[in-house]
């Protein structure tokens, strides 16, 4: 994606991610596994790609971030975390400071920020979770309700765990394009659900309309292009 279609000005590295936590629908997570080693600084432009998908998409005015980390106070957390955390604090970004992982379901924050190895460890484990305890359900249901409803009911719940699969993938932003990222065991079907997503997002120009906030919103904010 990067190296065919390149680079939105402004933005350093391309990021993987949007709403996957069905619980939690108006919360998007950056990076959920396109780059596992990042910079303080691009942890930030994750979290002004991610205001901006959450103004845009979700319409949401104000979104609150926060950084991803083993606890809420502000010296907690791995080096990278605790160097970025001033940087988002002078930022002008909705900085609620750090969340933790049971903050994420609530919906503390509108826009969660992490690397992206630990994104998509969270993301795949959420994934499994949800084929996990919907697998149980239906083993602890059956005989108590009819098929029909033990159906309904287990399919909604993966389709709250499994967001992505529900579109077909997650989008990478901050390429000068559209590109879906789709599981490499995905279906035919889930790749038709992909080229839906990336229509409707065309039909949106979503494209266009990151530049333009990402101008506006650095514009706003103590933040020089990348």
């Amino acid at each position: 994606a990067l190296m065919v279609l390149g680079m939105v000005e402004g933005v350093s590295k391309p990021v993987l991610g949007g709403p996957f936590v069905g619980f939690a629908p108006n919360t998007v997570i950056m990076d959920v596994g396109g780059n596992v080693d990042v910079r303080p600084d691009q942890l930030l432009d994750f979290a002004i790609v991610g205001t901006v998908y959450a103004r845009t998409l979700l319409n949401i005015a104000n979104p609150a971030v926060g950084i991803l980390s083993i606890g809420a106070e502000e010296g907690k957390g791995n080096e990278l975390v605790k160097t970025a955390y001033p940087l988002f604090k002078k930022s002008g970004l909705n900085f609620i400071g750090n969340i933790e992982g049971y903050d994420i379901p609530t919906g503390k924050a509108n826009v969660v920020v992490c690397d992206g190895f630990v994104g998509n460890v969270l993301v795949k484990f959420y994934e499994c979770m949800g084929h996990v305890t919907a697998h149980w359900l239906e083993k602890k249901l059956k005989g108590r309700m009819s098929e029909a409803d033990i159906r309904d009911l287990c399919g909604s719940f993966l389709k709250m765990t499994n967001a992505a699969e529900a579109v077909g993938g997650g989008p990478i932003w901050a390429v000068n394009g559209l590109v879906i990222k789709a599981h490499g065991r995905s279906k035919a079907d889930e790749i038709a659900r992909a080229m839906i997503y990336v229509k409707e997002l065309a039909g949106k120009d979503i494209v266009n309309v990151l530049k333009k906030e990402l101008t506006d919103i650095r514009s706003r904010l103590n933040v020089p292009n990348a």
